[in-house]
């Protein structure tokens, strides 16, 4: 019952900064098309690389002691290679990079797809050529929008009597000593609360033991703050009015949701 389509504390930043995108059910609405650059589309997608590199370069020089975290200090997480190093002893360790030269590698990475393609022969037999693509490029971007949107649609459509919640999972953004977390850390402060808590807590406030409604789906949505730490929207569709109660809710308290209410969870 599920479809996974791939922040701050309120005292850093309201969750209202955050990048996402306004929803566009209503094409006459006077706030339908804002988030367009006056450029337009068209030539916003042909320049993608280009800003992207500016929104780095802008958070490094705008954030140097965030920058120079490293990715995690929490031991044995896992991490890319690109986001650690050996260290320099006789057994072989590894730590993690700094924020800001993962962020670089990644860079040399995304720029790398600029003039990248495929070549491959179609079934004619031609040579054909297509752009290679990533996740972080716009148009990929559109896709994972459009299939929120055919989900919504599809439970207005189908539901008798639909109802939506937007759960919103954050976290702290300072470490004990009120410094600034790793990002790693905290985006997995913020991620493993769902999986061990508010999912289950879902299926039993909406299951055949709790409210018992007759259908339900979510979409679970991962966004990064201004800040540059990320966290989660969980859009949950229902079938039917509903009080819900969870018994667990990140951080363990019990927390009653009413259909239509926004909810956000501080996950430690």
């Amino acid at each position: 019952m599920s479809d996974d389509l791939g922040s701050v504390h309120p005292e850093q930043a309201s969750l209202e900064a955050a990048a996402s995108r306004p929803s566009k059910n209503n094409p006459s609405d006077a706030t339908s098309g804002a988030n367009e650059p006056e450029s337009g589309p068209a030539l916003d997608r042909r320049k993608w690389w280009h800003r992207k590199n500016e929104l780095v370069d802008e958070w490094l020089d705008d954030a140097p002691a965030r920058a120079a975290r490293p990715i995690s200090v929490v031991g044995s997480t896992t991490l890319r290679d690109e986001a650690s190093a050996e260290k320099a002893t006789e057994e072989l360790e590894y730590r993690s990079r700094s924020w800001s030269s993962v962020l670089r590698e990644f860079l040399n990475w995304y720029n790398g797809y600029r003039f990248s393609h495929l070549r491959f022969r179609s079934p004619e037999g031609e040579i054909v050529r297509s752009p290679m693509k990533n996740s972080y490029q716009p148009a990929y971007g559109d896709n994972y929008y459009a299939k929120v949107k055919a989900l919504e649609r599809h439970a207005v459509k189908r539901y008798e009597n639909p109802y939506v919640v937007m759960l919103t999972l954050t976290g702290s953004t300072k470490n004990a000593r009120d410094g600034w977390r790793c990002p790693a850390d905290h985006l997995r402060d913020v991620v493993d609360p769902f999986t061990d808590h508010v999912r289950p807590a879902l299926h039993r406030a909406l299951g055949p033991n709790g409210a018992d409604v007759e259908d339900w789906e979510y979409v679970r949505i991962l966004e990064p703050h201004q800040s540059g730490y990320g966290h989660m929207h969980v859009g949950v569709f229902v079938d039917g009015e509903a009080v819900w109660f969870f018994d667990t809710c990140c951080d363990g308290e019990e927390v009653a949701l009413e259909a239509g209410e926004v909810v956000h969870c501080l996950c430690r």
